[in-house]
């Protein structure tokens, strides 16, 4: 299922451990509303999500933020457990042209 959401950065963490591990992943930095439900909390914060380092690819070469359409897979996590990542992003549009500054 597509969801579509605002990207407003990305990152790529690629390479190896000094024991030899390789690693090989990215992250979306999006805004997410607060549970404004208890009046303790309002407006959005920011989050990281993981996703697979072709979807670094994808955005690396745009000006941010983005309106962008992504799906949620599952990945293995160890000791049977799963946990949830961006396995793609396709992008909607670009909120400003290369170049021009976000503030």
């Amino acid at each position: 299922m597509l969801q579509e959401i605002k990207i407003y950065g990305a990152s790529l963490s690629k390479g190896e451990t000094d024991n030899g591990i390789k690693y090989d992943f990215a992250k979306i930095y999006i805004m997410a509303p607060l549970d404004t439900s208890k009046g303790t909390k309002l407006g959005s914060a920011g989050i990281e999500l993981r996703c697979k380092s072709e979807c670094f690819e994808t955005v690396k070469n745009q000006a941010f933020p983005l309106t962008c359409n992504i799906e949620m897979g599952m990945e293995a996590a160890g000791k049977g457990e799963f946990k949830q990542i961006v396995v793609s992003v396709k992008l909607v549009s670009a909120d400003l042209k290369k170049g021009e500054k976000f503030l």
